[in-house]
């Protein structure tokens, strides 16, 4: 039996983000060291009040999370409308897949531990303040969502046609990609702990099957 010229209705693939680089931003900024214990005072000849420690470290910025993969786009339906139908015929609509996403970015550096107050005759440098911890890493972009694949409509009045290979498949969603790394903790008389890693993106929807009708009888 004679195939005929299959007719092939595919919609377009989402964007797909899975190798683009982390956002750098806000990850990236490195913060000012956090500010300087008080100077020791002398009372006379002996100290006063001692040298105070440096100011905590604040923690680092969460990293920014990554893009979302793009929508896959429908598929466009077929519609056939033939009196007399001979020889295979291979319809197919797909709607688009979607695109992954963004790996999250990096979390930002803590802040440095202020240094020690300054120290005077009789009284001795202040510690140094403790390291911020360094920032989460930023969240992993989720995957698009599929595209919905179109209806495949036939009518026809005679002949003995075959449909092999036809189909309306819906458009795979997209995979998630994983979060940024976390960063690292500022430096001080205790170093601040490294950020947690970003959770990960979760993967999209897929889009909706169609259906083939042939002379109105919805075919499994």
């Amino acid at each position: 039996m004679a195939s005929n010229p299959p007719i092939i209705n595919s919609g377009s693939d989402g964007p797909d983000y899975t190798n683009q680089p982390a956002p750098p931003y806000p990850g990236d900024v490195n913060p000012p060291t956090a500010a300087q214990g008080t100077a020791g005072k002398d009372d006379g000849k002996s100290c006063g009040t001692n040298a105070g420690t440096g100011t905590t470290g604040t923690t680092g910025l969460v990293g920014a999370t990554g893009a979302t993969g793009g929508n896959g786009t429908d598929g466009s339906q077929i519609k056939l409308i033939i009196s007399e139908m001979t020889g295979n015929y291979q319809l197919v609509t797909n709607g688009g897949k979607a695109g992954g996403g963004q790996v999250g970015g990096p979390g930002g550096t803590g802040q440095n531990g202020g240094p020690g107050g300054a120290s005077s005759d009789h009284c001795g440098a202040g510690a140094a303040g403790n390291g911020g911890p360094g920032g989460d890493g930023g969240p992993g972009g989720g995957g698009g969502t599929g595209g919905k694949a179109g209806t495949i409509y036939v009518e026809y009045q005679t002949g003995s046609p075959t449909f092999n290979g036809s189909q309306a498949q819906a458009g795979a969603g997209g995979a998630g990609n994983n979060g940024g790394a976390g960063g690292k903790g500022g430096t001080g008389t205790a170093a601040g702990g490294t950020g947690k890693g970003g959770a990960h993106g979760g993967t999209g929807t897929g889009g909706n099957s169609g259906q083939i009708y042939i002379n109105g009888t919805p075919q499994v």
